[in-house]
């Protein structure tokens, strides 16, 4: 609670302060909670979740991140499938195709 008042108050070198003193397993709750205030940025670099950084990244159109993302974090599990794997890609290429980024 303490995490979320200092967030809404901008008051972000508190946020940090907090944010050490925070059980890592609750970073993703903590990062939704940041996205939600539209600190997006912030969000990304608190997310421990694959899913939610690859999100994150795109909304960013942080390429970079979102390709480092795809290619070390996210594996195929059991519970996936193969299409939710490519839909990724595509939403990563289409991206990339328009902000001119041909390399990806």
């Amino acid at each position: 609670l303490q995490y979320q008042t200092a967030v809404v108050r901008e008051d972000f070198e508190l946020a940090n302060d907090i944010l050490t003193n925070i059980p890592r397993e609750k970073y993703n709750d903590i990062s939704r909670f940041l996205e939600s205030q539209g600190h997006k940025e912030f969000a990304l670099a608190v997310a421990d979740d694959p899913d939610q950084k690859f999100e994150l990244a795109l909304q960013l159109a942080k390429l970079d991140v979102a390709l480092e993302i795809m290619e070390k974090e996210i594996v195929p599990s059991a519970f996936e499938e193969d299409s939710e794997i490519q839909s990724r890609w595509k939403q990563l290429g289409d991206l990339a195709l328009s902000k001119g980024d041909l390399r990806l």
